[in-house]
């Protein structure tokens, strides 16, 4: 399974090191470095997509950016907008550390039509929260995913698909 476009908009409304109000875009830091190479495409007036080419990972660029400063906690959200086709990786981002692995958002085809959507990191149970999404993700798919303390709750195209509680 191949993600065309990945990332667009990565929220983070709390993080250990201080309160954040704005939005931080996790490729924020990435938009003028030599290290970036993509097709940029535009969605609508609110969101731009990117494809990233295999010959440079964006894992290089993130570890220089700020954002490997912060700790993630939550609560926080994760908004998305992807395109899905064939490829060997599943996983539209995954941010590790030094420490291990920081947070990631993983989607693999389950069936005809169904996808596990798998977020995963620290404060969030082993193994990650799953959540299955019915439909055809092989068009412009918007996706929202709101980490609480103990929950998370996952939204496609605007509507609630599930919540996920733990401990």
């Amino acid at each position: 399974m191949k993600y065309i476009l990945y990332i667009t908009l990565f929220s983070l409304l709390n993080t250990i090191s201080g309160e954040i109000e704005d939005r931080y875009d996790l490729l924020l830091d990435l938009y003028n470095t030599d290290l970036f190479s993509s097709d940029q495409y535009e969605i609508d007036d609110s969101y731009s997509a990117f494809r990233f080419k295999p010959s440079n990972p964006i894992s290089e660029p993130v570890e220089k950016s700020s954002f490997q400063e912060a700790t993630i906690s939550s609560p926080f959200i994760l908004n998305t907008i992807f395109v899905l086709d064939k490829h060997t990786s599943p996983c539209l981002f995954s941010i590790t550390d030094k420490d291990g692995l920081k947070l990631s958002l993983c989607l693999t085809l389950a069936g005809e039509d169904i996808t596990r959507i798998t977020l995963d990191g620290k404060g969030i149970p082993t193994g990650g929260v799953s959540f299955t999404s019915y439909g055809n993700l092989t068009t412009w798919t918007k996706m929202l995913l709101h980490v609480e303390d103990t929950r998370v709750t996952l939204y496609v195209n605007c509507m609630k698909i599930d919540t996920s509680e733990f401990d």
